[in-house]
């Protein structure tokens, strides 16, 4: 899959025309994944690329700031899986004050015919778009059917009775409910990303941890979790602190991975973590000595969760 984050011009010159998929792809559940196939479906029946469109930052995100909703996956994380899931490219809409009043008429023009050259859009049945909203599946259909262009809507995805959305599943994860939250993904719900350098404070209470940056503000997941972590292909047990720090006075989200019976260097290194079950949730404690010791309760905590899963 390739990547183009805009204004960055796709040479049409050297483009396959596109069917496009539209959406913010948070989570990339599995009514995203349905709008792929099917996109996937009419690029290979008329000889198109599949391009999934979306925006950086999220729409709300650009206007609610701090009160946008929790963030499920970040940029890595969501390219990632629309790889994954066999997209050809993925293109990146600078959401900035220029698209803020972009109308609908105009996005069609500039993006999607002119920089990707869409001869067919499938987008879900809740997606609208422009500065007053004012573009729907009906305004598509109607300004794209003269000039030959497809339009269809998809049909959203049902379990459990109720809709799959990206907010269900930030609503799961505020729950801590891990098995409806993979049940809306399709998988296990987890953050790819690469190991950092922290400030090693793990090291000095004889709890090393592996430091992947969220890069958001807004995770949808926080707390003390048992989890998997797939390394080179290999599976390790492990306690992950995902979000703030504030025994430490650090409040800038992050995800801190201790790995269970494991003594590696593996800085710059990109790691998936999969959480399995959340065992408590963040507080500030009053020296590092209490720290130390609830961390130790986590990790014995953790390995009864494996062994019960075992």
């Amino acid at each position: 899959m390739r990547f183009f984050k805009h204004p960055t011009a796709i040479n049409n010159k050297d483009e396959k025309p596109s069917v496009v998929c539209i959406g913010n792809f948070d989570a990339v559940h599995l009514g995203h994944q349905t709008l792929i196939k099917r996109a996937r479906v009419i690029a290979d029946e008329q000889n198109l690329q599949t391009v999934a469109c979306f925006f950086e930052p999220q729409p709300k995100e650009f206007f609610l700031k701090d009160k946008a909703p929790h963030r499920i996956t970040n940029l890595r994380n969501k390219v990632f899986w629309l790889d994954h899931y066999a997209v050809d490219v993925a293109y990146c809409v600078d959401f900035n004050k220029n698209m803020q009043t972009l109308s609908a008429k105009k996005f069609v023009e500039q993006i999607l015919l002119k920089q990707l050259n869409a001869k067919a859009i499938i987008v879900g049945d809740d997606f609208r778009f422009g500065c007053n909203r004012d573009g729907d599946f009906k305004f598509l259909s109607e300004f794209l059917k003269p000039l030959g262009v497809y339009v269809e809507q998809a049909q959203s995805v049902i379990i459990n009775n109720a809709r799959v959305s990206s907010s269900m599943i930030r609503e799961c994860l505020d729950n801590a409910d891990i098995k409806t939250t993979n049940q809306l993904l399709g998988r296990q719900y987890s953050i790819i990303g690469k190991v950092v350098k922290g400030n090693q404070l793990g090291r000095t209470i004889n709890t090393p941890t592996a430091n992947i940056s969220l890069k958001t503000k807004l995770p949808a997941i926080d707390g003390v979790w048992a989890c998997n972590v797939t390394i080179n292909n290999h599976d390790y047990d492990a306690v992950a602190n995902v979000g703030a720090r504030p025994t430490l006075n650090s409040f800038k989200p992050i995800l801190e991975v201790h790995i269970l019976d494991f003594d590696q260097d593996i800085y710059d290194q990109i790691i998936e973590t999969r959480f399995v079950k959340k065992i408590r949730d963040i507080k500030k404690f009053n020296s590092l000595d209490e720290l130390k010791a609830q961390i130790q309760q986590d990790i014995q905590q953790a390995k009864t969760i494996f062994q019960q899963a075992n």
